[in-house]
């Protein structure tokens, strides 16, 4: 724990022991994301919640192992990036350079911390990041958008050509601030697609959109907890 009240000079407040949490595969890396007094770290094999209600002196509220759906993270993957959207906790795994995955749990109540599911991405997930209702997973060559829904599954809707190396992705003001080993750059969002017209006449629904959703991809599951995504024609 540093602290930064005075930006031109760091104090190291705290150093916290986080064995516990430690991957216990070639990759023992770990992440960390902050929401209120709670702090969530994790890494391969494990979640630790943090009470930082006192931030001079945090205490580990409960380690939770990874659930055994995970077990494929658990044997070859790392932690790459860490954070919280509308009540859910959504971890970044690189599985290989061109693996990933990003991991969901609910976390209203830290102390349980259930496990909603993983998507996979079809490069290694390095970070995330959120804006309206839509996730934006960054890898080393693209940035995947998906549609986040209130239960924190998400439904990939875009594949976007990105950059090369690309290590840590945030969000603010509607611009995507993408870093990697040549600087950083800055992306703009436009307006989130959007259903502006549905209509149910027997067993047929039709939809219409705002224009912004040119070129992107209707899919449905039967499951939102574990999806199996299957493209709409039409």
């Amino acid at each position: 724990v540093i602290d930064i009240s005075n930006p031109t000079k760091l104090i190291v407040a705290k150093t916290l022991s986080l064995d516990s949490v430690r991957g216990t595969n070639t990759f023992p890396s770990a992440v960390v994301c902050v929401e209120g007094e709670r702090a969530y770290i994790a890494s391969s094999s494990s979640i630790a919640v943090l009470d930082i209600s006192d931030p001079t002196t945090p205490r580990i509220a409960t380690v939770k192992p990874l659930p055994s759906e995970m077990s494929e993270i658990m044997q070859r993957g790392y932690a790459t990036n860490a954070r919280i959207f509308n009540r859910h906790l959504y971890l970044c795994y690189g599985l290989h350079m061109y693996d990933g995955a990003v991991a969901i749990f609910e976390c209203s109540e830290p102390s349980l911390l259930t496990y909603c599911g993983k998507v996979d991405t079809q490069c290694h997930a390095t970070s995330i990041g959120f804006y309206d209702h839509y996730a934006f997973v960054a890898s080393h060559e693209t940035i995947e958008v998906f549609y986040a829904f209130d239960t924190g599954a998400l439904c990939r809707v875009a594949i976007l050509p990105g950059y090369w190396g690309t290590s840590d992705l945030l969000i603010k003001n509607a611009r995507i601030y993408l870093a990697d080993s040549s600087g950083v750059h800055i992306l703009g969002i436009a307006a989130p697609p959007r259903i502006t017209r549905q209509t149910i006449n027997g067993n047929m629904l039709s939809l219409e959109w705002n224009e912004t959703a040119e070129g992107m991809r209707l899919q449905r599951a039967t499951s939102l907890s574990n999806p199996n995504w299957q493209e709409l024609l039409g």
